[in-house]
């Protein structure tokens, strides 16, 4: 009777790996938002920075729903750059597109009213703004 039940304990520990190693590897399976899997971009979202195969853009999505980036392979994230569709706006990492993509790019530059203006981010003025921060007056 010893042995049943030590064998019982030892299959219960067994099936108890298991499940937590299933639960890990859900994750890593279901992983997005890397180059191998591509990048889903949210509808109306924050504009994602995507560095991949020595290109960098942020895409703008308010084309009316989620789209996915894809970006396994060179290929794919040329022909995404080069055929976007509307609604969907491409620039150059380091460039805005409103003012919402100012704090992607400066998230530690909060205290300051950043905007865009020209691709650059500028600040609304007041003090002048840290070390890291937009240096640019945004024109009147």
């Amino acid at each position: 009777m010893d042995n049943k039940i030590k064998t019982k304990k030892i299959l219960i520990g067994m099936l108890i790996m298991v499940a937590i190693l299933i639960v890990f590897l859900a994750k890593l399976i279901l992983a997005i938002n890397t180059r191998d899997t591509g990048f889903r971009v949210i509808n109306g979202g924050a504009i994602m920075k995507i560095d991949v195969w020595s290109e960098c853009r942020n895409v703008n999505n308010d084309c009316g729903y989620d789209i996915f980036v894809p970006t396994k392979t060179e290929i794919e994230w040329t022909g995404f750059r080069t055929h976007s569709f509307s609604g969907v706006l491409l620039t150059a990492c380091g460039e805005c597109v409103n003012a919402k993509g100012c704090w992607i790019l400066y998230p530690s530059c909060e205290p300051l009213d950043l905007n865009c203006y020209g691709g650059n981010c500028c600040y609304m003025g007041g003090a002048y703004p840290p070390p890291g921060c937009p240096q640019l007056l945004c024109p009147n």
